[in-house]
């Protein structure tokens, strides 16, 4: 049973979101604790950190003057379309 929630000196003023966040996870009843489907709704979790992670990936694979650039283009240009599919759409469509 966790009974001493003691942040570090000045933590909770500084990160109020990550402060209770954190409290609420440390539960210690277990249905008390956040589940997934609450966290994605709330504004605890920042999104900023899966967008700059995207950001920077895409920043990366499109410098042509890199190898993981070259790995790319050929993995992506070497994969051959799949003509069933293609005319299972055309079929769709008309």
């Amino acid at each position: 049973m966790r009974t001493n929630k003691r942040f570090p000196k000045n933590f909770e003023s500084q990160f109020i979101d990550e402060t209770e966040l954190i409290m609420l996870m440390l539960q210690n009843n277990p249905e008390e604790r956040p589940d997934t489907k609450f966290l994605l709704k709330s504004n605890l979790i920042p999104s900023r950190m899966e967008d700059d992670l995207l950001k920077e990936a895409m920043n990366i694979i499109t410098k042509p003057n890199t190898a993981i650039f070259s790995d790319l283009m050929e993995k992506l240009f070497s994969i051959q379309p799949d003509i069933s599919y293609d005319y299972q759409l055309v079929r769709k469509m008309e």
